[in-house]
């Protein structure tokens, strides 16, 4: 199976060596974006809902009357003819997905933090995935991969809560198909992981401060210890109140180990700490990083969940928790 991660490779050097597509990379004027789509998109109960987050986040929810296109305008064009795409939600599925934004995302935000972070269009669709067919001549070959979300559009974000099985339509090997969640951990991975992008998010863009007193007692030039064998030294990663390197599985496996102190700096270490606050509840914190062996990074942990609480009314403990899940 060389011939797929040959294939692989170029799809990736093709992203990013895609040509510079100055048309979609022109932003919708003031107003002529609204053209794209009816709002409010009709007069269920679901539609209330979506209008009463609009006035609050200034965000349209959009559930249907997608063109192809819409999934295509991005800051980056794409290579050897990878595309996204996705599909209108039927009424069943709009009722409960927006029943999630309403639950389990926009319940947990605020006005101070959201500024300059949420796009215009936060699209809705079952299905969401990239696509790309290659003609060999002597057969076709069909990549399919399903993606959860996608932060990357010119004046859009987008959700996917289920969509097809991808092993019907493709050839890919790797691709998973997405299931509405349906257990309480499925909801804390899909709740997290939205709200992970949009905290950092809401970091990079000033909304949300690193208070003064994060940096006191951390020590970013000694070396760190980062083996097994080494946990009981002092200068041990966790020891030294550092929760680890960020994983790019997220919130689904947690922190891989820090690798060096070269790879951390106070910014970076906040940035972790508020994973650290979204990824574990205090029982799992206690069961995980145990205060009697990692007292100054409970002290952190604990530092920045208050900080949080009371500067941006933003609850961790509620967040991790989670509301009660319906039938």
């Amino acid at each position: 199976m060389k011939w797929i991660y040959i294939l692989y490779s170029i799809m990736v050097i093709g992203v990013f060596t895609s040509c510079y597509d100055e048309k979609a990379l022109t932003p919708t004027e003031d107003g002529e974006g609204m053209s794209r789509y009816e709002f409010p998109q009709g007069t269920n109960a679901w539609d209330k809902d979506i209008e009463e987050i609009w006035e609050k986040f200034n965000v349209y929810l959009i559930y249907k009357d997608f063109k192809h296109a819409d999934f295509n305008r991005s800051w980056t064009g794409g290579g050897l003819g990878l595309e996204n795409d996705g599909v209108d939600l039927t009424d069943e599925q709009v009722e409960r997905t927006t029943r999630f934004m309403k639950e389990h995302i926009f319940a947990y935000l605020n006005e101070e933090i959201v500024p300059k972070v949420l796009p215009m269009y936060w699209y809705m669709t079952y299905d969401f995935h990239s696509f790309m067919e290659l003609d060999l001549g002597f057969m076709v070959l069909k990549y399919k991969t399903p993606m959860k979300t996608a932060y990357d559009g010119l004046d859009f974000w987008v959700v996917c809560l289920e969509g097809e099985d991808p092993s019907l339509e493709s050839m890919t090997e790797a691709s998973e198909k997405i299931n509405f969640p349906v257990t309480k951990r499925d909801f804390f991975i899909r709740r997290g992981d939205i709200l992970e992008h949009i905290l950092l998010t809401s970091f990079d863009k000033g909304n949300i401060e690193i208070p003064a007193n994060f940096e006191t007692g951390f020590d970013y030039k000694t070396e760190i210890k980062k083996e097994d064998w080494e946990i009981d030294d002092e200068n041990y990663y966790l020891t030294r109140g550092f929760p680890g390197s960020y994983n790019v599985a997220g919130i689904t496996f947690g922190f891989s180990r820090l690798e060096g102190i070269g790879d951390i700096s106070n910014s970076k270490n906040f940035q972790n700490y508020i994973r650290l606050c979204l990824y574990y509840s205090v029982a799992e914190l206690d069961e995980k990083y145990p205060r009697s062996k990692y007292p100054f990074l409970r002290e952190k942990r604990d530092l920045v969940a208050n900080y949080f609480k009371i500067t941006y009314n933003v609850d961790f403990d509620a967040i991790v928790e989670g509301p009660e899940i319906g039938e």
